[in-house]
């Protein structure tokens, strides 16, 4: 765990704008039938392919020597589905997280916090929010799926997804009280919300943070950076901004940590929103060059057999 401003890359920053370099399309549209120069291993037989040509097969067992994928720490070398599905999640996310930010401003246009379109909408982007967050947490059972923690057997991508549970909980339970209150006196619910709201939201916080971990495994992974430190920001300051102006909001003493903390609770919710938007950009751009990829990798096959190339486009 790391706090706000104590981490450092390891790796070079990687922007989505760079997929699309010239570098890239070098790459790409290289080394075809170009000789490998260095010691490298056949991944079927383990012979060593050093003098042959990339598209031609292993002498051996006849394997078809492809191209080493050049994004090879990143989300490319996913299943395309598994890829599809993380796009939904973040855009589904994303407009969840709209939503809510929308909402004070409903409430002031309909001028009752109490309106069941309110509760309907609240809904709604709960809804959104736990299938983009399930989307987000599907299992990624490949080397890189296990090293970032997204594999199937993982505690942190479970907790992840179960821990989203406790805000949809909290919802009905609040549209709950609203329906069966009576307009003067408590309801049959009333009770049963006031011993559930602390535990269920403190449960929420946990598993965001858990939730913000998480996705920062996921930035590593697609080797976008600067949606790595915009999670370190929003995994620590969102919960410590809402925890202090639940305690503020006790006692008028605490004006000054009022007004400090709903600055850092803002800028946290800003650092989150632009997070998930560079991850679900980072990986919209992954979907189109695994296809890139497995195009380049099924030409080289043809080649390799002497089968006619199609038209490029």
């Amino acid at each position: 765990m790391m706090l706000p401003g104590h981490y450092r890359p390891p790796l070079r920053s990687v922007r989505v704008s760079q997929f699309m370099s010239n570098k890239y399309r070098k790459y790409s549209a290289a080394l075809r039938g170009e000789q490998i120069e260095a010691d490298r291993p056949c991944k079927q037989c383990e012979y060593n392919l050093r003098g042959l040509k990339i598209g031609g097969v292993c002498p051996e067992c006849g394997t078809t020597i492809i191209l080493d994928n050049p994004f090879r720490d990143s989300l490319c070398d996913a299943p395309r589905g598994v890829i599809l599905r993380l796009s939904a999640g973040f855009w589904m996310t994303l407009g969840a997280l709209a939503i809510l930010i929308a909402m004070p401003f409903m409430i002031v246009s309909l001028r009752s916090s109490m309106n069941m379109t309110i509760y309907a909408v609240e809904t709604i982007a709960a809804g959104l929010w736990l299938l983009g967050i399930w989307f987000i947490t599907t299992p990624i059972n490949t080397p890189n799926g296990v090293k970032f923690n997204f594999a199937r057997g993982s505690m942190m991508r479970i907790a992840a997804r179960w821990m989203q549970l406790p805000w949809l909980l909290l919802i009905l339970l609040e549209i709950g009280v609203a329906l069966t209150t009576p307009r003067f006196g408590a309801g049959p619910l009333t009770q049963i919300e006031s011993m559930l709201f602390l535990p269920l939201f403190v449960l929420g916080l946990t598993g965001f943070v858990v939730l913000g971990l998480l996705l920062m495994n996921l930035a590593h992974w697609s080797n976008d950076m600067s949606a790595h430190r915009m999670l370190n920001w929003a995994v620590w300051g969102l919960p410590i901004s809402t925890l202090a102006l639940m305690l503020s909001g006790v006692n008028v003493v605490f004006g000054l940590l009022t007004c400090t903390m709903t600055l850092l609770w803002l800028f946290s919710i800003f650092c989150f929103g632009r997070a998930m938007l560079s991850l679900g950009s980072s990986v919209t751009w992954a979907v189109h060059h695994s296809r890139q990829i497995a195009d380049r990798d099924m030409r080289l096959r043809r080649r390799s057999v002497g089968e006619p190339e199609e038209d490029e486009p």
